[in-house]
């Protein structure tokens, strides 16, 4: 069953599950849900100080197995300053084009975006979740703590900040300057011929890669 919910002034995003958040940047803002006629009911969609919560709807318990229903989220945005996602569930871009633009990971869910033009990406990840971009941005300066992966070596960039604390993963593709920064057994790997500043405690490692042949779809 398909519902149309009313939204308006959405500036940042926040989505916790359950299923999938198909976000497309267009001239006008909406939102419609595709799930079972007694699962609608328990979704939330509320926008307060123009950030749009998306989840199940609070209540004293929420099931088990409400988090592992099939629902999917569509939602069309004209500005996306700010995206946070929590859990296991899955959010695919197609393409956006922003200024500034802050990505939040944190739990063992995945963020795609198939094309993201952007001046600044700041990238926080948090937990096992993983990140895939590819694209065009000016800098990208990522964090990332736990066991997650940053897979951007499709995103192309001029500059580079990689933080990484734990045993999580980053791929990136940069230009000109790249700053590393790894604490425990994390790994960055990066293509390009960039200026490297790095400091690395533990057994982690920098390598530089060839960068892989863009996926092409038949």
């Amino acid at each position: 069953m398909r519902q149309e919910r009313t939204i308006s002034g959405v500036e940042a995003v926040t989505f916790g599950g359950p299923g999938t958040l198909r976000v497309v940047q267009a001239e006008t803002e909406s939102l419609a849900l595709t799930a079972s006629h007694s699962v609608l009911p328990q979704l939330q969609s509320r926008v307060a100080g123009k950030v749009l919560h998306l989840g199940v709807a609070r209540g004293p318990v929420t099931p088990i197995g409400l988090m592992r229903q099939a629902v999917t989220w569509d939602l069309g945005v004209r500005e996306l300053q700010r995206l946070v996602m929590t859990g296991s569930g899955s959010i695919v871009l197609p393409d956006l084009d922003m200024d500034e633009l802050v990505v939040e990971l944190q739990g063992s869910g995945g963020i795609r975006f198939a094309h993201l033009t952007a001046d600044r990406l700041l990238v926080k990840l948090s937990g096992s979740g993983a990140i895939s971009l590819a694209g065009d941005v000016e800098s990208q300066q990522v964090r990332i703590t736990g066991s997650g992966s940053y897979e951007a070596m499709h995103l192309v960039s001029d500059y580079g900040s990689i933080a990484v604390a734990g045993s999580g993963t980053a791929d990136v593709a940069v230009n000109d300057d790249l700053d590393v920064r790894i604490a425990g057994d994390g790994k960055v790997n990066y293509s390009g011929f960039p200026e490297i500043t790095k400091q690395i405690s533990g057994p982690g490692k920098l390598t530089r890669i060839r960068r892989p042949a863009a996926h092409r779809s038949s």
